[in-house]
This record gives structure tokens, C-alpha cells and sequence, in this order.
């Protein structure tokens, strides 16, 4: 009995215990936070503000007067070469290939060609005559001089020296309208019928249509090769445009694939009629495209300075962003910053016009966007959870 009696005694306290925890406020194996913790939690949250946002406030500047199209790149059609042999020929070699760099004169293909080789043919014949004629003009002039021949055997001589000279006169040109070298009595691979096709400019080989075995004939281009160091941009004018452009005026020209970059040439070209289709104007810019980055057939922005002034209102191109899919700028408010869905109009120098969205006297943000825009989808998450 006495063992049941210590047990009693044990649980009796063991409850006693469990009863003080519960009325002190305490869950049983929980740890009250120091109250000095807490104060520090709540001094953290209270240091996290809003970074220093540069603003400006909306204005009208006075901005050059612009006529914005659409536009296509073209090579500069006085840098393109179409190659393709002068006589019919069957290609040997093919050497270069599309988007091969070429300098002029280089060899782009190897070529056979009956024709060639029988001009060659008849440049040795004639060439031979020649020697002999000459060698036969020497011996009779001698023979006249020493009164051993007639002076009429030196004019039969010197006749027939002129006509043979004339026979590779003709010899030699004939050549020459081939394309080819008369010095050089052979091809490139040996054979007196093989010929290269020889590039005309420097430039890239944009196109290629030679197929070793294949005949080429002179109405066909095996090749075409532009210098792309100068590009064409041409862009259509509407009938009200037309009498705002004038040759020879600035203009700008943005790519997609370049964004926020600006090239600048001048109109160089104004078509004479308008398209019978489009009723609009073809207007052409020059660029100088040393780089290269310009390619044919990109589509592009053509901005044409008309050289009037006229107040828009304009904000930096870095404060623009697109929000939930909308251009937008953030404005000040009282509580900070909010976005405001604008109309955007074009790209002038560094800024942009904002046709509709803004009034003058609106302050935006125009440093640090990048973070407004991060705070706000992270509490647009946040209250999504």
C-alpha cells in the first residue's frame, strides 16, 4: 500500500504544476521573445524607406518639328553588283559563299568556257603570225636596203606586219569584252577554256546561285555582292507630309534591334511621283553603316527634321517603363509615387513626346524608376498571398 500511496502523491503534483503553467499565460514548452528583441524588429521595419528618386517636373520645351514613319533598310543600290559571266560557261569551282566578305577583284568562282578558249586560241595564233610577219619585215627591209630586193617586196612586207598586228589587236580585245586578261594565255586551273569570275567591288556576297557542274549563261547572276558600308533607309510620306520634307534634311533612324540607339544621315532622295497603290512619296535617308550593324530588310523609324519649332510636352525616355503592359510614368502623389498609363509620341534626342497622360506641373520620377517599379509588383504579389 505504501508504493500506491507515493504514486497518488506524484500525480497529485504533477497536476498542480500543469495548472500554475495554464494560468500564467504560457503554452508548456514555448519561449516568451525578450522585450528587447521586439523593439529592435520593430525599429528595422520602421528604418526600410522609399530610396531617393530624382523628379522633374512636366514642362513644354520647344522640340524640332518631325515627321515620324515606318521605314525598311536597303543596301545602296550604287554599292551592288549582280556578277555573272559574259559568255556561257560551266562552273568548276564555287570559292565563296553568302556572308563572305570579298575585296575587288578576288576570285569568287572558276568557270570553262568553249568560247574562252577559242579566243585564247586565236590570240596565240595571232600572236605567232605576228612574230613572223615582224621577222619577215626585218629580212626583206635589210635585202631592200642593200638593193638585193625590189622596194615593193618592203611594202608586201609591211603590209602584211600591219595586218598581223591588227589580227592581235582584235585577238586581244575580243578578251578583254570576255572580261578576261589577254597576258594570261591560260586559267586558273590550267586549261586555256577556264576563266574566273572576278568580284567587281568590295562588299559582302548577299546572294549566290553557283552550283559546281551547273552552266551559267550571261543572263543569269551567279552572285550578288553589295557594299554595305552605306545603307538606304526609305520610309513612305503621306500627301500632307510631302511639302514639309525637303533634300538634304536631318533625320534619324531607330531599329528594334538596336533600342534606344539613334542613326543619322540626311534625305538624299525624294521620288518624283507618288506610288499609284499608297498615294505617298518615297522618301530615301543615306547612313554611313561602317559597322555594319544595319542589315537589308530590318524594319525601322524614320524621324525627318522639317526645321520648325514647336512646344511639346517631353519627358527623358528612362522615365517611360511599361506597367502591367502600358507605357507608363510614375507621378508623385502625397504618399509617394504611382504610375500613370501615357500616350508616348516620338523619340526626340534623349526624350520622349507625351502626347496624352501628363499635364505641365506633374512631377515624375526620373531616377531610380527601375526600383518604383519593383517595390510596386512586389506588393501587388504581396497582396495576391
Amino acid at each position: 500500500m505504501s508504493i500506491l500511496s507515493a504514486a497518488l502523491s506524484a500525480l497529485l503534483l504533477a497536476l498542480s504544476l500543469t495548472s500554475c503553467d495554464h494560468k500564467s499565460g504560457d503554452a508548456p514548452g514555448t519561449t516568451k521573445a525578450a522585450p528587447s528583441e521586439t523593439s529592435n524588429q520593430s525599429n528595422d521595419e520602421a528604418a526600410e524607406t522609399t530610396p531617393n528618386i530624382e523628379t522633374e517636373a512636366v514642362a513644354e520645351r520647344a522640340t524640332e518639328g518631325r515627321i515620324v514613319v515606318t521605314a525598311t533598310v536597303h543596301q545602296d543600290h550604287h554599292l551592288l553588283a549582280q556578277v555573272m559571266p559574259r559568255v556561257p560557261g560551266r562552273v568548276l569551282q564555287v570559292l565563296v559563299h553568302v556572308g563572305d566578305p570579298v575585296k575587288r577583284g578576288e576570285t569568287l568562282a572558276i568557270l570553262d568556257s568553249l568560247d574562252v578558249g577559242d579566243a585564247r586560241l586565236a590570240l596565240r595564233q595571232a600572236r605567232t603570225q605576228g612574230n613572223l610577219t615582224e621577222t619577215e619585215y626585218i629580212r626583206i627591209s635589210q635585202l631592200v636596203e642593200e638593193e638585193v630586193l625590189p622596194r615593193k617586196e618592203l611594202i608586201r612586207a609591211t603590209a602584211e606586219r600591219d595586218k598581223a598586228r591588227a589580227a592581235v589587236d582584235t585577238a586581244m580585245e575580243r578578251l578583254r569584252m570576255l572580261g578576261l586578261n589577254p597576258s594570261q594565255t591560260q586559267g586558273d586551273t590550267g586549261a586555256a577554256s577556264s576563266f574566273p569570275l572576278i568580284a567587281p567591288l568590295s562588299g559582302m556576297v548577299l546572294e549566290k546561285t553557283a552550283i559546281v557542274g551547273e552552266l551559267a549563261t550571261s543572263d543569269k547572276a551567279l552572285f550578288t555582292i553589295s557594299d554595305l558600308s552605306n545603307i538606304w533607309v526609305e520610309g513612305n510620306l503621306s500627301d500632307r507630309q510631302i511639302g514639309q520634307v525637303r533634300i538634304g534634311a536631318p533625320a534619324e533612324i531607330a531599329v528594334d534591334t538596336y533600342p534606344g540607339e539613334v542613326f543619322r544621315g540626311k534625305v538624299t532622295y525624294l521620288a518624283g511621283t507618288l506610288d499609284p497603290v499608297t498615294r505617298t512619296l518615297l522618301a530615301r535617308v543615306e547612313i554611313a553603316n561602317r559597322d555594319l550593324r544595319l542589315k537589308p530588310q530590318m524594319f525601322a523609324r524614320m524621324a525627318i527634321a522639317t526645321g520648325e519649332s514647336t512646344p511639346q510636352l517631353t519627358v527623358p525616355a528612362s522615365a517611360v517603363l511599361l506597367v502591367q503592359g502600358e507605357p507608363s510614368v510614375f507621378v508623385a502623389d502625397g504618399e509617394g509615387f504611382a504610375p500613370r498609363p501615357v500616350e508616348p509620341g516620338e523619340t526626340v534626342g534623349d526624350r520622349v513626346v507625351i502626347r496624352r497622360g501628363l499635364i505641365a506641373g506633374d512631377r515624375i520620377a526620373v531616377g531610380n524608376v527601375f526600383d518604383l517599379k519593383a517595390r510596386l509588383l512586389k506588393s501587388q504579389i504581396g497582396d495576391e498571398h
